[in-house]
């Protein structure tokens, strides 16, 4: 995969939306992924750049 990161989660979580966010601590500062994910099987399956520096990720429910 090289400079690519593989986040997935399971494709029946259609309610959820992928969020990122440069601290784990911040409370307002997460922003979704605009990045359509692709079925694999079961799964929801996104690549992203590693380049971009420290980030977290979470799925929430709207």
């Amino acid at each position: 995969m090289g400079d690519l990161i593989e986040l997935s989660w399971p494709s029946t979580s259609t309610n959820f939306v992928l969020e990122s966010s440069s601290s784990i601590h911040a409370t307002n500062a997460w922003s979704p992924v605009t990045d359509p994910p692709t079925q694999v099987g079961e799964q929801n399956t996104l690549l992203l750049p590693t380049n971009a520096g420290e980030a977290f990720y979470r799925l929430k429910s709207p």
